[in-house]
């Protein structure tokens, strides 16, 4: 069917450009298959790699280009935590989020949720990464798992990485886990490949190989390698394919790097170690 059209006129600007449009989040989470398996550690130089990459334009996340969005970071960090009592230390404290907001506000994202509050938009920006982790002296025993994918979906930014404890939805895992990673890019599994470590909680592996098996993206990253694993019962036992290795940090430069509120991918030697492994993990 024909329409009528009215003569008109569309002027345009030579030579203009049309804005880009950004494209859609890009979403990585990090659960650790067993506790101190290295999950935080290496997510949290994740997100500094890219913020890293991000300011030097070499292949990390596409600018932002207004100005709310430079308020809101190109990296943001998610912690996701139920454990009350913190026997392993807070992630807040591994990276001195109190010398690091010295003489500004920090906003915690779970004192706005237990108060009700939204929490889209929360501006903790430091060294190019939007922090949102927990406070010490924060409980967190009244948050349903709501409250958690609130928190994550929440989360804003070209590249969102979400930091799951090795412990979280213990008792509820089948139910919890599945809806906090369902709208994830890619999940890292990270693996501890100690055997008491690999044998502490095979029921986890199982239940992402069956994640897995549905389609989410799911990438074994075997951390902490070094000669003394035995590759092959290593392999044999976890039975999974899609595998990234990630050797054996020095210690020495993991303490320097709390010691210096910092990740440990700002410690230069080991950004040379972390870096070819962060190449296979990206999208």
């Amino acid at each position: 069917m024909d329409r009528p059209n009215v003569g008109r006129k569309l002027p345009r600007r030579i030579g203009g450009e049309e804005p880009r449009i950004r494209t859609s989040v890009v979403k990585y989470a990090f659960v650790g298959l067993s506790a101190r398996a290295g999950a935080t550690t290496l997510a949290f130089a994740f997100a500094d790699r890219l913020a890293r990459m991000g300011a030097r334009g070499e292949g990390g996340p596409e600018p932002f280009t207004t100005k709310k969005d430079k308020n809101v970071g190109s990296v943001t960090v998610v912690e996701i935590n139920d454990d009350a009592l913190r026997l392993c230390g807070s992630d807040y404290d591994r990276i001195g989020i109190d010398m690091r907001f010295a003489g500004r506000e920090y906003l915690s994202p779970y004192a706005l949720i237990a108060r009700g509050g939204s929490v889209r938009g929360i501006s903790n920006i430091d060294g190019g990464v939007n922090w949102l982790l927990r406070a010490p002296g924060e409980f967190c025993t009244e948050l349903e798992i709501s409250d958690y994918i609130r928190l994550s979906s929440s989360a804003v930014g070209d590249t969102v990485v979400i930091d799951i404890g090795g412990s979280f939805g213990h008792e509820r895992r089948i139910s919890v886990l599945p809806k906090l990673l369902s709208d994830c890019d890619r999940v890292f599994a990270v693996i501890d490949p100690l055997p008491s470590a690999l044998m502490a909680d095979t029921g986890k592996l199982e239940l992402f190989k069956s994640l897995e098996s549905v389609g989410t993206d799911i990438l074994y990253v075997i951390n902490k390698m070094n000669p003394g694993v035995d590759v092959r019962e290593m392999r044999s036992f976890i039975r999974v394919r899609s595998v990234v290795e990630v050797p054996f940090l020095e210690p020495e430069h993991i303490y320097a790097a709390e010691y210096n509120c910092c990740t440990v991918y700002a410690m230069p030697k080991l950004a040379v170690a972390l870096d070819t492994s962060f190449a296979r993990m990206t999208l």
